[in-house]
């Protein structure tokens, strides 16, 4: 019998079987191709059209399936993300997972501050502030 062994193993979890992924991946090609993303971003409009999408003046973006499994086989298998002072880094790459709060979403949705919407709630834009806001409250 060994002592003082050690093993470095990370543990997997797996939600779904690989066909089910499968599944999820030709149904999500059928809504970005048939139904559309809703995009905000003129500049993100424009590189899509020119890429092959097609878009309406409502700014709902139709993108063909080639389109993303083109970007999806483009993509590089590992990125780097690094903290500005460059002291700490994710790497997102195979099993690596990171949760947060959502901190890299533009907008966030608050319903502490009434909105134009019978008082259900507001879209803002992220700020530092609303970042630690929303930080604060998860911590709870």
């Amino acid at each position: 019998m060994e002592t003082d062994y050690q093993t470095n193993m990370t543990p997997r979890f797996h939600l779904c079987a690989e066909n089910q992924i499968q599944e999820i991946h030709r149904a999500s090609l059928n809504i970005l191709e048939k139904t559309g993303v809703k995009v905000e971003s003129e500049e993100a409009i424009a590189l899509l059209r020119d890429a092959g999408a097609s878009a309406g003046k409502d700014g709902i973006v139709h993108i063909p399936s080639h389109i993303v499994e083109e970007a999806i086989s483009t993509a590089p298998r590992s990125v780097t993300i690094y903290h500005p002072d460059r002291k700490g880094e994710m790497v997102l790459e195979g099993n690596r997972i990171y949760y947060g709060s959502g901190s890299d979403c533009p907008f966030t949705y608050v319903t502490w501050r009434p909105g134009r919407n019978g008082g259900q709630g507001n879209r803002i834009r992220r700020t530092s502030q609303s970042w630690l806001t929303t930080r604060r409250i998860s911590i709870l």
